[in-house]
Formats: C-alpha cells, structure tokens, sequence
C-alpha cells in the first residue's frame, strides 16, 4: 500500500513542462503550489478526485522547482530541475515504443494489461499522429501470443500512423518458430533504413542472440555518414540498472557478438531496447543504450524524442489512462509476493530517477 504522504510523482519532464501524476486514499480537489526564484504559482484540479494528472506549463529551463500538493488532509512534496532549453531548430522527432503485448486474453496478468491493449497501442498510434512524427520505431513483442488475429490487429493499428512505422520482433512475436508468420505480415525480420538523418538498423534478438546478417547490419551501421539508431528487443550491452527477472541478460557473446558490438559502440550511435523496459540509459563507448519502458505494463508510457543542435531530448509520455497505469501499478505490486519475483515492483520499474526517463543524448 502506498504512503498518503506520497501522493504525488513527478512522470514526464521537459525545459518547459511537467507532468505530475497522483494517486491519494483522500477523495478531494488536488492542489498545487509551485514555487521556484522566491515566487510560486498555485493550480488546482477543476474537479475533486483520487487519481489524475496536473500539467506545469510555462516552466523556466534549467530551474529548480519545488512542489507542495494537498489532497483533503494529506500532503505531499516534490523538488525537481527542469532540462537545459534546446539549442537551435527542431531537426526531427520520433516516437519509440516499446512491448505492448497486444493480447486476445480476457485476464490481465501480473499488471500486464492484456484486456486493453490493442486499445492503448491504438491510443499511442493516435498520439504519435497528433505529435507529428517523422516516425515510430517499436522494439519487439508487439504481440503477446503470436497467434494471427494479435498479428492482425496489430498491422491494422500500425496502418493508421501518418508516418512510417519501423518495428522488430521480440520472443514473444516469435515463440514457436513463428518468423514466418512475422516476416508474411510486417516483412523482413532484419532490416536497415534511411530517414531524414539517420541509418535506422533493426535486428532480430527475439531468442537473445545475434544472427549472420545482424552482424553485417551492424558492420554497415558502424560505417553509415547518417548517425545510427539500432533497434533491438533484447538487450545488446549489460545494463547495471536492470538487475532481476530470468531474461535481464543481454544477447549472448559470441567472439562474433563481440566483434560486432564493439564495431557500433566504437561510433555515436543510439541503441533502443525493449524487453525488461526499465527506464534507463548506459553509455557503451560513444553509443549509449536506451532500455524503453513498456505500454501495456507499469510504468505506461513510451518515448517522443526531439532532436535539435544540442542532443536528442527524450521525454517519457505516460498512457492516456492515469487509471489503467495506476491500476498496472497497484497490480504489479500484488504480484511481487505472490509469485516471487522482483521485476514487477514498481519502484524498480520507475528507473532510478525521473532523470533516466527524461533526458538528453
């Protein structure tokens, strides 16, 4: 059970924008004073609740700000930095998603929403048109079971986005040898791109190894004069911050492996994986690898990313249902005793900071 006294979270930030998140065993009006420099400003909720979200727009960059909630009786506190204001114009921006596990199952399991979730990668698709942009990349176990009618529900949802949607299969995608079914709906399972300014390189790490052709897409994305984004459901590189759960190991270290990834590590490159979706970043020589939170799972949420002259800007973008990331939450909490098994402790699944799901590259 939660403390009353920690009613509030801090979820998304920006130079200019915060979103707080609150979830209180008092049903009143939330209300918020915020206050930075020797001045505040106060909000409140325009209808009495237990469970939402509060918007801080207008925000200073690079300003330490501090938060004081009330609901009823119960208080809570908050201090945060908002990131540094970009530099020059936008260049481009992008979406990365990561496991909704669209699912035909009727339950929802260990704070999986399975019920919902072709309806939030619907909403996330919907989102991303609304954003405007250049294009979605999806780090694998887009279906849960494999079975034809997640795979079309799936490809019907992805032909709604306005812009290209590049995606790589996951264990669960391929479970019981079903390359086949993946290559007849979405094509190759192993790919490389061009977009705008960057070497887009998918690859196939659904059974947590590097194939032949993986090896040559790395190759070529070490190479590229476009600056390379690699996307991957398992892990490529150790991270220390996901440290629980039978499938936290990244691919396996062939002395192939080795020679490979030490080719992509040795330039500026982006890695995007999904799979244990732990918000969290860990440079690996010049690339950095990013592990992307999961939709249909707590914490909820995905990744748009703006690119400008000083860094590519990651700012976490929660599900649109406050309720259904609480209920995943709460959900995922029950689980943890229950079946013994510390991946689904919310704590864990937040990151570190709000720093490691809101930051720049």
């Amino acid at each position: 059970m939660k403390k009353d006294d920690d009613f509030m979270k801090l979820i998304s930030l920006s130079w200019d924008k915060a979103i707080i998140s609150f979830n209180s065993n008092s049903y009143d009006f939330v209300e918020i004073t915020c206050a930075c420099r020797g001045k505040s400003f106060n909000l409140k909720t325009e209808e009495a609740g237990s469970l939402g979200r509060i918007e801080l727009n207008g925000l200073a960059p690079e300003t330490d700000y501090r938060l004081t909630g009330n609901c009823g009786k119960l208080k809570s506190k908050l201090e945060f930095k908002t990131l540094p204001v970009p530099v020059g114009k936008l260049l481009s921006s992008y979406a990365v998603i990561a496991d909704p596990h669209v699912s035909e199952k009727k339950e929802n399991r260990k704070g999986r929403l399975f019920v919902e979730s072709a309806m939030i990668l619907e909403s996330v698709i919907e989102e991303c048109n609304e954003f405007g942009v250049d294009f979605s990349l999806i780090a694998g176990d887009l279906t849960n079971s494999a079975t034809n009618w997640e795979y079309e529900t799936v490809k019907k949802i992805m032909g709604d986005a306005d812009a290209p949607v590049f995606s790589v299969p996951g264990d669960h995608d391929i479970a019981g040898n079903m390359q086949r079914r993946w290559r007849s709906f979405f094509g190759e399972d192993e790919w490389s791109t061009k977009i705008k300014e960057y070497h887009i390189t998918g690859l196939n790490t659904g059974k947590n190894s590097l194939s032949g052709k993986a090896h040559k897409l790395l190759e070529e994305a070490s190479e590229t004069k476009k600056f390379p984004l690699v996307l991957t459901h398992s892990l490529l590189f150790h991270n220390p911050y996901i440290k629980y759960g039978a499938k936290c190991k990244p691919v396996e270290n062939s002395p192939k492996s080795k020679k490979s990834l030490n080719r992509i590590r040795a330039v500026p490159s982006i890695i995007y994986a999904g799979h244990q979706n732990i918000p969290s970043r860990v440079a690996e020589g010049s690339s950095v690898q990013v592990s992307i939170p999961q939709i249909s799972q707590y914490i909820c949420g995905y990744y748009i990313v703006r690119h400008f002259k000083n860094g590519f800007y990651h700012f976490f973008m929660p599900i649109k249902s406050e309720a259904l990331r609480q209920y995943s939450r709460s959900a995922s909490e029950s689980s943890v005793d229950f079946y013994s098994e510390k991946q689904w402790t919310p704590s864990y699944r937040e990151g570190e900071s709000i720093y490691q799901s809101n930051f720049i590259i």
